[in-house]
């Protein structure tokens, strides 16, 4: 069976630690990381902290299932109707683009944007082909989309978007 990229769910604030046994073990992971500034009384400072609280993502073959069951920290797989979550290649690898980018993406149509709760097709960037629900608008240049199938928010730049 060739590999495939399944989400496991880890114990709450293990992710990193997580990763590095996983890793440690040879098994290719994926935890994407966001930069954020948190303040404290005394000082400020840039702190990485998951994309994805208490998930991660693991590209392995059958035979190397049960190995990253018995990592320290890893919980369980996340099932989707009654088998493991398979997250496309395609996916990861936007993710992987969209955390380098600052979570933007761009969208090349929408129509009536002022409507919250339409559903939103994403024509252009990392998260192409991929559909969610207008949450919000931020200024003059960004939406706010929930994508479902990844169980998260982003903030999209519709500087190119043809409104007609």
């Amino acid at each position: 069976m060739k590999k495939q990229w399944l989400v496991v769910y880890t114990k709450p604030r293990h992710e990193k630690k997580s990763c590095e046994i996983l890793a440690s073990h040879g098994i290719d992971v994926f935890l994407p990381l966001n930069k954020e500034l948190v303040q404290w009384v005394d000082r400020k400072k840039w702190v990485e902290k998951p994309f994805f609280p208490g998930y991660l993502f693991v590209n392995i073959d059958e035979k190397e299932y049960n190995n990253v069951l018995n990592c320290k920290g890893i919980v369980r797989y996340i099932y989707h109707e009654g088998k493991p979550a398979i997250v496309r290649s395609e996916i990861i690898e936007g993710i992987r683009q969209s955390i380098m980018l600052n979570n933007y993406v761009t969208i090349n149509t929408l129509e009536n944007i002022r409507d919250c709760g339409k559903l939103i097709n994403i024509k252009l960037g990392p998260f192409k082909g991929l559909s969610g629900r207008l949450v919000e608008i931020r200024g003059k240049k960004n939406i706010a989309i929930e994508i479902e199938s990844l169980n998260k928010i982003v903030l999209v730049d519709f500087q190119s978007l043809n409104l007609n």
